[in-house]
């Protein structure tokens, strides 16, 4: 590219010399007009050597590249969603668990990927204290709700 930069710099300036020296008629028309050719042909020679090898590998290394963000977006998407619903569940828990009188202090929900990809609450480790038909009634709202039958909830006494 520098190369072809001089290059025209230099036909530029020679250029310019020839129709100064050039005296006024149509000699200095018809040199004109060939000076305007020899800078055109300056400019667009560059793009004759333009290296479509060099283009195709570096197209292919752009497209490699698309390809693998393409798949680092997909999964920080799936680990975003699964972590999402890991969290909603859980706070779920925690509210209806302190709305019914209980002291939730820890829940932890696993979930399960489902064969269409989509990913569900599979079971609960609850560490609460409080009333026993308090706890069978968040069991209840747990089995209901999120869909963990009480035979996948863990309780756990706080002590």
């Amino acid at each position: 590219m520098q190369n072809a930069l001089r290059t025209l710099v230099g036909l530029s300036f020679f250029s310019g010399a020839v129709l100064w020296v050039c005296p006024e008629g149509g000699a200095r028309r018809a040199l004109k007009l060939l000076c305007t050719a020899v800078l055109a042909a300056a400019v667009l020679a560059p793009i004759r050597e333009i290296d479509y090898d060099f283009l195709s590998l570096e197209q292919a290394r752009f497209s490699s590249a698309e390809a693998e963000i393409t798949s680092r977006a997909a999964q920080t998407q799936e680990s975003l969603k699964k972590l999402l619903l890991k969290e909603n569940c859980e706070s779920y828990i925690i509210d209806r668990g302190r709305e019914l009188g209980l002291t939730i202090h820890t829940a932890a929900v696993e979930l399960r990927q489902e064969e269409g990809g989509e990913w569900l609450p599979r079971s609960v480790d609850i560490t609460a204290d409080g009333d026993e038909i308090q706890r069978e009634e968040l069991c209840k709202l747990i089995a209901d709700k999120l869909g963990i039958p009480a035979e996948r909830q863990v309780w756990r006494t706080h002590g």
